[in-house]
């Protein structure tokens, strides 16, 4: 009596066992040590538990101020004895994650689950016993009383720029415990935005059920972030409801799509170079031909401008001892993933060696990067039917154009995957100028972009119907 002791909050203690002597109880007591002979006090011995208690024997009063507190004897509660009257007394009665309160503590923030006051014998579990040593200070929470709900993402929060996104969420109870958990209602998950956001392959489907859900966001191609908040309930067995929610930002699109430093050169289709600044509509450039696997010319369909401003340029350094600053997000053909990949702010450093594709046929690795904040305009050219080119001898791809690239396989020699590009056909079709001329789309628009296989890209999920409509207005007029 008289000693205290406090285990903090993401504090865990792990004991043989724990004896709490109260103020009131007689001189001479036997515990788990044998008898040992104590002077009366006024005070109460005091362990109190906000983070993990593991004991093997466990005897005594425990208090919690903590929703967080838990308590775990992993072998049996101990009894204590009055050594004068010999008579049996059982201090606490302890279950496996089980948190203890005190009943006169009604500050608690914790999960209490029986209302404060003295308790009697009738009170407490079968087989326990009281006594008035104790002054009746029983408060019980079983270790099934579900306390929260908590869901985590794969995906971060964000979707990058005017581009779609698909989160993994998965959802967890506190405690685990199934005995208060309402299995028949299960995990409900719910979105604010309907229309643009879903679960699951369906578009339109707000709610699902199950532990696990596929949530997706479509491309926001408006002038400012929107956001879309999705919540997940659960209930325990006596009907509570637990949420928690999440907020997912849908980015939006950027000014002028994503850009090359004005400097940047470019190879035309005589095999000189021009900086990007000089290139003007209709100009020949090299060009990979992924139908082919071969080098390739073609006319550039539009090199999109951004007046000077305050931009945070990408320096990408390469082994071959070439530096190309990018601001945004551009794409370059990476030789580890066999695709293009687009480097932007939010990833640049996860390609550090990573081997990109050069014009000569050999490769560079990406040995540095880093970010510079500049005042400067900013380029972006586009290929006819390739849409891609090459910036200071490495393949690339514009910024901006997410779903019109990447839509089948490429093969070792950056030749599309001639089996799985005919399966990927076959699968999903191709499209007509007849099935996309409601949209907007011009027989020039259609050849320019390579419209027939926006169809496998809208099957396989690579490019929505949202974004392709973006893309139409966005770029249409830069076509004709």
């Amino acid at each position: 009596p008289g000693a205290s002791v406090l285990i903090n909050e993401n504090v865990s203690v792990t004991s043989s066992g724990i004896v709490v002597y109260s103020k009131n109880t007689a001189s001479d007591l036997k515990g788990a040590a044998g008898v040992v002979d104590y002077e009366k006090t006024n005070v109460d011995g005091v362990l109190v538990v906000n983070g993990t208690l593991n004991s093997t024997v466990l005897a005594g009063y425990v208090d919690t101020q903590s929703a967080n507190g838990s308590i775990t004897c992993s072998t049996r509660k101990e009894t204590m004895y009055e050594v004068s009257s010999s008579a049996t007394t059982t201090y606490m009665w302890v279950i496996t994650g089980a948190v203890y309160y005190s009943c006169g503590e009604t500050s608690l923030t914790g999960p209490v689950s029986t209302a404060t006051g003295d308790k009697d014998a009738g009170d407490l579990p079968t087989g326990t016993t009281n006594s008035s040593s104790l002054g009746d200070r029983w408060d019980i929470v079983l270790s099934a009383n579900l306390e929260s709900v908590t869901f985590t993402s794969n995906n971060g929060t964000s979707s990058g720029a005017n581009a779609p996104a698909t989160y993994t969420l998965t959802a967890s109870i506190t405690p685990s415990s199934p005995t208060d958990f309402d299995t028949s209602y299960g995990y409900h998950w719910s979105s604010s935005d309907g229309t643009n956001g879903y679960f699951g392959n369906t578009s339109g489907t707000s709610t699902a059920t199950g532990q696990t859900v596929t949530f997706k966001t479509t491309a926001n191609s408006g002038s400012s972030d929107a956001t879309v908040n999705v919540t997940v309930t659960v209930k325990n067995t006596a009907g509570t409801p637990f949420t928690k929610t999440i907020t997912f930002t849908r980015t939006k699109a950027k000014s002028g799509g994503s850009c090359l430093l004005p400097t940047s050169l470019i190879t035309m289709a005589d095999g000189t170079q021009k900086q990007v600044k000089d290139i003007v509509a209709g100009e020949l450039v090299r060009v990979f031909n992924h139908e082919t696997g071969q080098i390739d010319v073609a006319p550039i369909t539009f090199n999109d401008y951004e007046s000077a401003t305050l931009c945070n340029v990408i320096y990408l350094d390469f082994s071959n001892g070439k530096s190309i600053g990018v601001i945004d997000e551009h794409g370059f053909f990476d030789l580890d993933t066999m695709r293009y990949e687009y480097i932007t702010e939010e990833n640049y450093l996860s390609f550090v060696g990573h081997r990109f594709y050069c014009e000569d046929g050999s490769t560079a690795t990406l040995v540095n990067a880093s970010i510079k904040e500049e005042y400067t305009e900013c380029y972006s050219p586009t290929s006819f039917y390739h849409l891609d080119y090459f910036v200071e001898g490495m393949l690339s791809m514009p910024g901006g154009i997410t779903g019109l690239f990447n839509i089948f396989e490429y093969a070792d020699n950056l030749q599309y995957d001639q089996e799985k590009m005919a399966q990927d056909i076959e699968t999903y079709g191709l499209f007509t100028i007849d099935d996309l001329a409601p949209l907007g789309v011009t027989e020039i628009m259609f050849e320019a972009y390579a419209g027939q296989y926006l169809k496998v890209a809208l099957g396989k999920g690579i490019l929505t119907e949202e974004y392709l409509a973006y893309l139409i207005e966005r770029y249409g007029g830069f076509t004709e």
